[in-house]
């Protein structure tokens, strides 16, 4: 404890002081911290794309494989029904014609799956445009947050450097102790390294202060709590 005449309110104003700047200080650190959520969203949507990209390819790739085994089937099928007509066997002709009937249905059954590969790469193609224009949204949510933090940036950067001169204005009849004290608890806790009294409690651990405590700081003493090691004040 340590008498400053005026004591309680020097520290009641660095309070207030240290919270609007704290205030300023966050605002700066939300910018970068906003940019950065905002490129790891770009990043997510980019990959989605990508991994659409690749899942449209392998659709194309495994629907022009069965177009290229139906085209395929449909020429083993002409040549087949060519030497239909060539048998020199009832039993000959049988056999040819069984092939014939087993490939044509083997192509039927591949017209389906082309029909579903084209239905997939479709659907592909309108997920992979929807993921495209999420990250054009993305893009140019990040674009506008960078210009709205430069344009901050300057005034906020005046404002931290205005009440940081004038905290060391207030702070300056601090005695040395009291100085020191005050120091170590604004590095550790910030703007929380004061607490205001209410009622004879600390607000900042709400333990009880000694009668004697309250009498100093009535009186106008610097007094630092206990408890908490805060440095208090009246709440007038």
């Amino acid at each position: 404890m340590a008498d400053a005449g005026t004591g309680g309110n020097i520290i009641k104003q660095l309070h207030q002081l240290h919270i609007e700047l704290a205030g300023y200080q966050d605002e700066l650190r939300r910018g970068p911290i906003r940019l950065r959520a905002s490129d790891n969203l770009i990043a997510k949507r980019e990959a989605a794309v990508e991994a659409e990209r690749e899942k449209l390819t392998d659709c194309k790739k495994n629907a022009d494989q069965k177009n290229l085994q139906l085209k395929t089937n449909e020429a083993k099928i002409l040549e087949l029904k060519g030497k239909l007509n060539t048998a020199t066997s009832n039993r000959e002709f049988n056999i040819i014609k069984g092939q014939i009937e087993a490939d044509e249905m083997a192509n039927s059954v591949l017209e389906d799956e082309i029909l579903e590969s084209l239905d997939k790469v479709d659907q592909a193609q309108v997920e992979c445009g929807k993921f495209e224009e999420e990250v054009a949204v993305a893009k140019a949510g990040r674009e506008k947050a960078a210009a709205e933090i430069a344009e901050a940036k300057p005034g906020l950067d005046a404002n931290v450097a205005e009440l940081e001169a004038e905290i060391a204005v207030v702070a300056r009849p601090l005695p040395g102790e009291v100085k020191e004290h005050y120091t170590r608890a604004i590095k550790s806790f910030g703007p929380e390294a004061m607490a205001v009294v209410t009622d004879k409690i600390c607000e900042s651990c709400h333990i009880s202060i000694s009668p004697q405590m309250q009498v100093e700081l009535n009186s106008g003493k610097i007094v630092i709590c206990r408890e908490c090691s805060r440095i208090l004040y009246n709440d007038d």
